[in-house]
This record gives structure tokens, sequence and C-alpha cells, in this order.
């Protein structure tokens, strides 16, 4: 039923330390955490771990620094079989910290480190890489001027893109050389620029008919966590609803949900029915703690809700 893919995929890999609280912190108060766990991370280096999951080939360009968070960034990936392309700089490798409250929410704080070295020089090492994919898959998590160089050499050589815009960055202009961008509600609120106690789903149809959104995107999905997610394609908006299921830990679904529409986006050509496997596959990884424990197989989504 599905066929063989393969996508290229830029990001930061680093180390991620998670700590397990009743409650974030309030100004100035010291908290104890009641669990510590640690293990490779960060949206390119999840999304790639994802993708190998489901079963597609992954190459991957990141960078790291030469200690022991670059290894395990390294070792894990490259048990999976990803075709790394890893640049190692005298850098400290990228450290994520994740605090993660009783309710499953989380707070992330991001030093980039060594992701930040990633240059056009080690762009053209995977520029191959990227006109033989199906996808290309990317946050704006790298320097600005590489994920831009990335998706006019995608786009120069008909390959798709797929852009997930976090962290927003006011910078990034190419949005409409992007076949589909995915941000969830806050970024999108940002590149619209509408107001962040904005209800969205009521200033959609205003958003749509704008000449800036006719003129700079084809099809933009806003991730809105446990409610699902917001389709706009031209003028049509559709949303899927979000699903019940026993949430625990939310650290890394957005990055499962970006992997997963890729995956079955590239086999269906069908926005709806990658979205729907998309959200199946977003909300089965929150039942689980951490990210790489998290990751739905295939046929995990598929036997989760039958379309």
């Amino acid at each position: 039923m599905f066929k063989d893919i393969k996508v290229a995929i830029i990001g930061l890999s680093g180390q991620s330390i998670f700590l397990n609280v009743d409650e974030f912190h309030k100004p100035g108060e010291t908290i104890t955490a009641k669990e510590l766990f640690i293990e490779p991370g960060g949206k390119g280096y999840n999304q790639a771990a994802c993708l190998l999951k489901l079963g597609a080939r992954v190459s991957y360009l990141s960078s790291i620094g030469d200690d022991e968070y670059g290894k395990a960034c390294f070792d894990y990936l490259n048990q999976q079989k990803a075709k790394l392309y890893f640049k190692k700089t005298q850098s400290k490798t990228a450290l994520a910290t994740i605090l993660t409250n009783r309710d499953g929410d989380n707070q992330v704080t991001v030093f980039r480190g060594a992701s930040e070295k990633i240059n056009l020089n080690h762009l053209n090492d995977f520029k191959k890489e990227i006109i033989s994919s199906d996808i290309l898959l990317l946050t704006l998590e790298p320097n600005l001027e590489v994920v831009e160089e990335a998706i006019k050499i995608a786009k120069a050589n008909g390959v798709m893109v797929i852009l997930n815009p976090a962290p927003f960055n006011k910078e990034f202009k190419l949005y409409d050389m992007c076949d589909v961008i995915i941000p969830n509600e806050i970024e999108a609120k940002d590149i619209f620029g509408l107001s962040p106690t904005s209800d969205f789903k009521k200033e959609i149809d205003n958003v749509i008919k704008t000449t800036y959104f006719k003129e700079n995107f084809k099809k933009v999905i806003i991730t809105i966590g446990n409610k699902g997610s917001l389709l706009i394609d031209n003028e049509e908006t559709f949303h899927i609803n979000g699903l019940k299921v026993n949430t625990i830990d939310t650290t890394g679904a957005g990055d499962v949900f970006n992997a997963s529409f890729a995956y079955f986006y590239a086999n269906t050509n069908d926005l709806k029915i990658a979205a729907h496997y998309a959200n199946i596959a977003a909300a089965v990884s929150t039942t689980q703690k951490h990210v790489l424990n998290s990751l739905p197989s295939l046929e995990e989504i598929l036997s989760y809700k039958q379309i």
C-alpha cells in the first residue's frame, strides 16, 4: 500500500534533558523535579527518527560538537540506518531542557550550540540528497541562509518542500516556495500578523482573503494541540478534530505530526488523509513519556482508526 519514499532533512541535533514537575515555576520559585531522563533530540532530529520508524529512507544534515552529546546524537540515528551528514565543530553540541508538568504540558529551552554552524558549504555536500528525495522537510532551526538555499535547490529540481516554521523567524520570506507549511497556532498568528490573544478560527476567513495570503501560501496546516488541526487549501478550510487520548507528555508531538504528514502526503497526495493520519500519530505519541520512546509505528497509526 505504501511506497518507498526518501526524505531529506536539515535540522538541529542535541541532547534533551527531561525534568518532570507537578507545576511550572512561578517567578523566582525553586522547585524539585520528580524525574530525570536524557536522550538525543531536536525538531529535525525527532522528525528524522519518526520517519525512520515509519519506514522511510532519511538523509539528514546537522552539526554536532566533538563531545559525548554529539556521539549520542550520531549513534542513535546511525543505528536506525539514516544516511547521516553530521558536521563536527569546536562548539558544544546543542542542548534542550524540557519541563513537563502533571498535565503533560511542557516548556522547552534550547541552546543551539553546534547547530548554528551548519553553513552553505555543508549544504553543498548535501545537495545531491535533496535532489534525489521525494520531500525536503525543514524547520527554521538551522541558519536562515541554509534553509532558504535548500528550498531553492529543492524547487529547482521538482522536490516537494514541507516547512515547519518553528521557531518563528520574521526574516524568513520564502513561504511562496513551500508546498505545505505546518505552523502551530502561536506561529501562525506571528506569520499572519494576528494578536496573540485572537481567536484564530474566527480570524481565518479574513486571513485567507488577503493579498498577502493568496500570493504567498499554497497549503497550510495549523496544528492546535488536542483540538486537532486546521487545513487551508487556497480558500477552503477544513477542521480535523483532535483525538481523545490519555495524554502523558506532549513533547515532540508537533515533530511527529510533521514527519507523519510528510510520509502520508508523499504516499497519498491527499492533504486531508495525510493530516488525518498525522493527527493520529501525534496523539498516540503523547500517551508515552519523552520523544524517541513515543514514536508510533506505521501499524499503530493504521490500526488506531481507519478512514
